[in-house]
């Protein structure tokens, strides 16, 4: 498995409880490789991009998008969350 840098992983961070440990190891390879593959985001240019493309059981990654259990729709909730976290509190003005 290949080591994600920690910067990364804490901007990550908020969405691991949408998955069990091995399949966020996982995800996290494939959507630091859907970021930097060029042409079709597919499973296997991902993993290209992330050095991985002799990997043997390749087939673990593809399970992430067709059989894993996790919610997208928690997936946008929690991203929605940090977005609006950076956003600055309104300005109170009183007339």
């Amino acid at each position: 498995m290949l080591a994600v840098p920690a910067s990364i992983v804490a901007v990550l961070q908020p969405f691991a409880s949408l998955f069990t440990s091995l399949t966020w190891a996982h995800a996290q390879v494939l959507l630091l490789g859907t970021l930097l593959a060029q042409g079709p985001r597919t499973v296997t240019a991902a993993l290209r991009a992330m050095g991985l493309s002799g990997e043997r059981r390749f087939e673990r990654y593809h399970r992430v998008l067709n059989r894993a259990r996790w919610s997208g729709v928690r997936g946008a909730q929690i991203l929605f969350g940090r977005l609006i976290g950076l956003l600055p509190p309104p300005a109170c003005r009183w007339w």
